[in-house]
């Protein structure tokens, strides 16, 4: 759609059909655009966008797919998402890199070895997005975390739905993510 003047001082990009309220309507600003089909002003969807993952609900507010950046050329050190983790006794908050990885280790091996298990619990979406919410969400909150300093990383859980608990595995050195996988 074009954009629509709404003011002199500003324009806006329509994203569905918009109404221009006239001078004064309402509690609203005067002739602000407002969305027809759910009544609310037009920038309501850029800041509460709707995910396709069911099952997660309110648990991740918008969920992404990573993206496809793990060719057959990437090297395995390229990074695909950086995802926030929460702090615990054993490993200090910040941030926790996911990157293309081995067979061995990040998301090619999430791909090899767990696409099934995240494609039999994701609904609606593809695995990759609901692998990427899951994990998201249980880096920033875990139910549970597990150290094992034998193999140096901790294991972060987290109920995402009644029967589905997303763990991953990050690396206690550096914080990487080694796997991510559900358990049902």
């Amino acid at each position: 759609m074009r954009p629509q003047v709404l003011n002199r001082r500003r324009e806006t990009t329509a994203v569905a059909p918009t109404v221009l309220l006239p001078g004064g309507a309402g509690r609203r600003g005067a002739g602000e655009a407002m969305d027809v089909r759910s009544g609310r002003p037009w920038w309501w969807r850029w800041l509460f966008p709707v995910t396709a993952l069911a099952v997660l609900g309110p648990v991740v507010p918008a969920a992404r797919a990573a993206p496809a950046v793990c060719g057959v050329e990437s090297p395995p050190a390229a990074i695909v998402r950086v995802y926030t983790r929460a702090g615990v006794p054993q490993l200090a908050s910040g941030r926790s890199p996911l990157s293309c990885g081995t067979a061995r280790y990040g998301l090619r091996h999430i791909g090899a070895r767990h696409a099934a298990d995240w494609s039999a619990v994701a609904s609606g979406g593809g695995w990759v997005a609901f692998a990427d919410a899951a994990m998201r969400a249980t880096l920033a909150r875990p139910d549970a975390v597990r150290c094992d300093a034998r193999r140096d990383t901790c294991a972060f859980t987290r109920r995402l739905a009644a029967a589905v608990v997303a763990l991953v595995a990050v690396a206690r050195e550096d914080g990487k993510v080694i796997t991510a996988y559900p358990l049902a």
